[in-house]
């Protein structure tokens, strides 16, 4: 592990490599969504956004609430479940955080998502294909709304790290303790299997983006959006979604990215694009604290 080292009257730093990889990782991410925020507010000043028809593609998806109902039940319901066999295995000393056990861990993990997914495409079936509920059935669009997710990803960076360090600060000044997430905890430790920490990587890129986004801008967005509204109904998803993560000091970050993933929804009426924005951003996640996994801070 190299080091470098800044000196000087009023600062200090010496910090792994790795962070310093990461933190130009962010600086191109962040130059990039610049110019991508540019790009969509230009573009918008010149064609205003058909907002009002996208409106009508979501409901006219036919999520009612009563299968919203199900699916949030169900997913609420396997989530209460895991972490009451979480906590009972804590309890007996099996499943300390720092040494997880990794079969339970990956069990709860397919649970959780693929459990509510299953109940969604018992609901599908009832319908002639899968393409009317998340608008897959126009695969020459594919390619142009992939490219969407990528501008849609990149703009995001700009607002979402400025809402993210303005609520760390209010969370510092408040006296709340700052952790990395258990997830990534476990993703940096070398102690655990290297097998176990290759399948939730695989898993926290692959399967959670496309099983979350089936549930939650999928179908919950849709119903909502009959009931509240769009802004109601992408403020209510995003909030239920960075709930559902159980984590204080991502909380702001996840709400951003939530409205993100519904916003790309909204504009190209194609799941696929918030999932592929989802998988980029769990990638990037990955991947960052794979190169800073020797930076004391927030262990």
């Amino acid at each position: 592990m190299r080091d470098f080292q800044t000196s000087g009257s009023w600062l200090a730093v010496n910090l792994p490599s790795g962070v310093w990889v990461v933190f130009r990782i962010v600086g191109i991410l962040l130059a990039a969504g610049l110019v991508a925020d540019g790009v969509l507010l230009f573009r918008a000043l010149r064609r205003k956004p058909d907002w009002a028809g996208a409106l009508r593609r979501l409901q006219d998806q036919r999520w009612t609430c009563r299968e919203a109902g199900i699916v949030l039940a169900t997913f609420s319901l396997v989530v209460l479940a895991s972490w009451i066999v979480a906590h009972a295995f804590r309890c007996v000393g099996l499943h300390p955080d720092d040494r997880p056990v990794p079969g339970l861990v990956i069990s709860q993990i397919l649970a959780i998502q693929v459990i509510p997914v299953t109940v969604v495409i018992s609901l599908i079936r009832r319908r002639p294909s899968a393409a009317p509920a998340f608008g897959w059935g126009e695969r020459k669009r594919m390619v142009p709304d992939l490219v969407r997710a990528a501008v849609f990803y990149l703009a995001t960076w700009p607002p979402m790290v400025v809402m993210a360090l303005l609520y760390l600060l209010v969370l510092v000044a408040a006296g709340y303790p700052i952790h990395r997430q258990e997830v990534v905890r476990w993703l940096t430790n070398p102690e655990l299997p290297l097998a176990f920490r290759v399948t939730l990587g695989g898993l926290a890129i692959g399967l959670a983006p496309l099983c979350e986004e089936i549930v939650f801008r999928g179908v919950l967005l849709s119903a909502a959006a009959k009931i509240f509204g769009p802004v109601g109904a992408v403020l209510s998803t995003a909030l239920l979604f960075a709930l559902a993560h159980f984590q204080v000091t991502q909380f702001v970050p996840l709400v951003m990215m939530a409205v993100a993933f519904a916003l790309g929804y909204l504009r190209t009426g194609n799941l696929a694009v918030p999932v592929a924005m989802h998988a980029a951003f769990n990638a990037t996640t990955v991947a960052c604290a794979y190169l800073a996994r020797h930076w004391p801070m927030g262990g």
